[in-house]
């Protein structure tokens, strides 16, 4: 699906949600994250609706918080498992995604 639109909503005091939508198509994917400590966020869920899946939106909410990450001079924890199998094949991604024992 190219017309996957992403947009980061800040939570106050929960942290930020990353929510991927698609024109014409209901419901909405979403990455959450919470503040661990300044700069750092623990990544906890990704999850996309049984109808919108096997079209790469969660891939596509991954990349999205990577690159929102380095903007923002941000380190994640992967504590989801998606995000976690996404980094053994990205290892490109150690300049955000960091383990907890590095925190």
């Amino acid at each position: 699906m190219d017309n996957v639109k992403i947009v980061r909503e800040d939570r106050e005091n929960r942290g930020i949600r990353y929510v991927a939508t698609v024109d014409g198509v209901a419901g909405e994917g979403e990455l959450t994250m919470f503040r661990a400590k300044k700069g750092v966020y623990v990544a906890d869920h990704t999850g996309v609706p049984k109808h919108m899946g096997g079209n790469g939106i969660g891939s596509k909410l991954v990349r999205f918080m990577i690159e929102d990450a380095r903007a923002n001079e941000l380190r994640v924890v992967p504590a989801c498992p998606f995000i976690a199998r996404k980094w053994e094949k990205h290892p490109e991604w150690s300049d955000v995604l960091i383990s907890k024992d590095d925190m």
